[in-house]
């Protein structure tokens, strides 16, 4: 703001509308980017939601991942980092996938426009049984330029659980008294 308010004044001295415009657009492009860096994650929602809580081994099951911005402000990118057990794996689609621990990140880019919401759907492999904890989730978000960011850290953790395979017992070939 400094910088933008020193050169719109040394535009008079100097009679130079050029130095005065530039001011201006210094000025204009700052206060641009600090509303859409303090208003990005205001009233933006994002939810989680499987198609089934509790799944067989082996079944897939869809995951939906939707971004809602509810608010006049568009947003050019909106980056959500979603914590997926490890365990399980995404099919039939090319994800970006960062490796953490017990967990991998599956990573989004969302772009919205004013009160919109846009919804992304995976297909969940369940090769492994157990309760798997989805979550947390990290939303980053910031101005139209990449100079300021903002994140947030949602607590939105969910479960799915997943059963273990049912097989007949006459597989093992055991005598029918044991």
């Amino acid at each position: 703001y400094i910088l933008g308010i020193l050169i719109f004044i040394a535009s008079f001295p100097f009679h130079q509308a050029l130095l005065s415009v530039i001011g201006l657009l210094i000025i204009l492009v700052v206060g641009v980017t600090d509303i859409w860096e303090k208003f990005c994650l205001r009233n933006l929602r994002y939810q989680r939601r499987f198609s089934e809580q509790r799944a067989l081994f082996g079944e897939r099951v869809t995951l939906s991942l939707s971004v809602e911005n509810a608010k006049l402000l568009p947003l050019p990118w909106v980056e959500a980092r979603d914590a997926i057990p490890r365990a399980l794996s995404i099919v039939e689609r090319q994800v970006n996938i960062n490796v953490f621990g017990d967990s991998y990140y599956l990573d989004n880019m969302f772009s919205t426009r004013w009160y919109e919401r846009v919804t992304r759907r995976y297909t969940v492999l369940c090769n492994a049984r157990g309760v798997h904890k989805f979550g947390p989730t990290t939303l980053r978000s910031g101005d139209v330029f990449g100079f300021l960011t903002r994140d947030e850290t949602l607590n939105n953790l969910q479960y799915l659980l997943v059963y273990p395979l049912i097989v007949p017992l006459t597989r093992f070939s055991l005598p029918a008294r044991h």
